[in-house]
């Protein structure tokens, strides 16, 4: 475990989704659940900087 800092792909100001995390070092290919991504998420969502709008899978 180490602390990590979790940000969007994007890296605006405040695309980060938390900072100092304790969790395992991530590693290619490995998922991650967002539970509240903000404008990340589909009802926000916007073609800003050329990017498709997100897909969504709902559990």
């Amino acid at each position: 475990m180490r602390p990590v800092t979790v940000a969007g792909n994007l890296c605006e100001t405040g695309d980060v989704f938390g900072k100092e995390i304790p969790m395992p070092v991530p590693r290619r290919g490995d998922i991650l659940a967002v539970l509240g991504a903000g404008a990340y998420g589909r009802s926000m969502a916007s073609n800003f900087n050329l990017r498709d709008i997100p897909k969504e899978i709902l559990i």
